[in-house]
């Protein structure tokens, strides 16, 4: 498969400090739209994306980035957590690394999992903080960092006869430590020496994917249900619903669990107050913050709403291309045009993406979508783009797309044109000099296959 996974149009010197700055001679641009994570401290919302992060005041509704332009190292985010005594933020990466972030923006990198060969499972799936300390989950177990000195305390195989445990989250709560596992929970007394797996518990067996304290009450995350668990040694059911729980979250006496689909709210007792569902884009995290309900999306950032209106929600990030999986862009001056089609294998199959266009003019981006406000849909495997020379703000896209036997002629593949952002024209085999053909490969589908244009001399495209 043929695509680029970031976006940024500048370079670094090989050999350049990882925390120098470059914001005053370079600019990022990339996408902030795939939120991975986010945290709250105070009125303030640090929410992570692919590759960066952005800061949302919930006060003044001032949004701030920071990226591998401010020192960050650019790769592929996991997880993050605020200290708020500390004054310090944690970003966490899926190869192991971790980023310290003070109050004056100094970024420490600890680069010692990373490097490390105690295991190939790296991936950091949650930070908890306790005691100046974070407890990271990993792939293999539990490793702990202490914030204050620096320094790794310990590492924890708690499986049997100390094997490795993907763990997904951790608690501790009335001096015990709990590590929801792919395998179950195991609990653990903090008196007791952690390293010895034999001091671990596993008292629950099943998948489970996240626990948090609420009140006081212990909330494990099992697919789609939520549990209680009681005297560490029995789980009693709380709600069911409807699809696997993706984020927990909680605000004085109310708690809010999401699918990738819809968000709940709770009592202290657990009977429903509210649901709702946002514009169509996944839901990766929740947060509760007074009145309002800030979920995390893939395709749309931060969106802020409330239980009171359910269903009606305001989009928060900074401004960027829809995605940073592009598979083309073109220069045309001060101009950038980003296109998101891709294909795979030996005859460049198409992969059926319905992404739009991203277009940076007058510094700022415009993103079209692949389908009009009355739900038209225009062309889907946009592949590259052609800048019209008596007119540049007249653009050619190629849809290198298959119709699979359906009616819709923009599923077929063709030309479509875009004048000043807006939809223009699509031009295929039944409206052009376009032609289609016939493929087989296990089955028949027709296509149109456009993927080059140009223009000669005289100005023919």
């Amino acid at each position: 498969m043929k695509y680029i996974v970031k976006i940024v149009l500048f370079l670094f010197v090989a050999n350049a400090s990882a925390q120098a700055d470059y914001s005053s001679n370079w600019k990022d641009l990339y996408s902030y739209n795939n939120i991975v994570a986010f945290t709250k401290a105070s009125n303030v919302i640090y929410a992570i994306t692919e590759n960066a992060l952005f800061t949302y005041d919930v006060e003044t509704d001032v949004v701030k980035k920071l990226s591998s332009v401010n020192g960050l190292s650019g790769g592929i985010t996991s997880a993050i957590y605020y200290n708020e005594a500390l004054e310090v933020l944690v970003i966490a990466y899926n190869d192991g690394l971790l980023e310290i972030i003070d109050k004056t923006g100094k970024i420490k990198k600890v680069v010692d999992i990373s490097l490390s060969d105690i295991s190939d499972k790296k991936t950091i799936n949650a930070i908890y903080g306790y005691d100046n300390k974070l407890y990271l989950s990993m792939g293999f177990g539990i490793v702990v960092y202490d914030l204050i000195n620096f320094e790794f305390n310990d590492t924890y195989f708690i499986g049997e006869n100390s094997t490795d445990v993907n763990v997904t989250d951790i608690l501790i709560y009335s001096d015990d430590i709990f590590a929801t596992t792919d395998g179950g929970i195991y609990i653990a007394s903090m008196a007791d020496n952690l390293a010895d797996y034999k001091n671990w518990d596993k008292n629950f067996s099943g998948e489970f994917s996240t626990i948090v304290n609420f009140g006081n009450q212990v909330i494990a995350a099992q697919e789609n249900i939520l549990y209680s668990v009681l005297n560490n040694s029995v789980l009693e059911l709380k709600v069911t619903l409807p699809d696997n729980v993706v984020s927990t979250s909680s605000y004085d006496d109310k708690f809010a669990a999401t699918t990738s689909e819809r968000a709940f709210l709770y009592d202290a007792n657990f009977d429903l107050i509210e649901d709702s569902t946002p514009p169509s884009s996944s839901i990766t995290a929740i947060e509760l913050y007074q009145n309002s309900l800030f979920l995390g999306s893939l395709t749309k950032g931060i969106l802020r709403g409330t239980f009171l209106i359910p269903n009606e929600f305001a989009e928060i990030h900074p401004d960027g291309p829809s995605s940073n999986e592009l598979f083309s862009f073109t220069v045309n001056g001060s101009d950038v045009w980003i296109l998101y089609g891709a294909l795979e294998g030996v005859n460049n199959m198409p992969l059926g993406r319905m992404k739009g266009v991203s277009h940076f003019v007058g510094g700022n981006w415009v993103n079209i979508p692949y389908a009009s406000s009355d739900g038209v849909n225009y062309a889907k495997d946009l592949v590259h783009l052609t800048v019209d020379p008596e007119n540049s703000n007249k653009v050619y896209i190629s849809s290198h797309a298959a119709k699979n036997g359906e009616v819709d002629s923009t599923d077929g593949g063709g030309v479509l044109v875009i004048e000043n952002n807006e939809f223009f024209d699509f031009w295929n085999a039944d409206n052009s000099g376009l032609t289609n053909f016939t493929f087989n490969d296990g089955g028949s589908y027709t296509t149109t296959r456009v993927y080059g244009s140009d223009f000669d001399n005289k100005g023919n495209f």
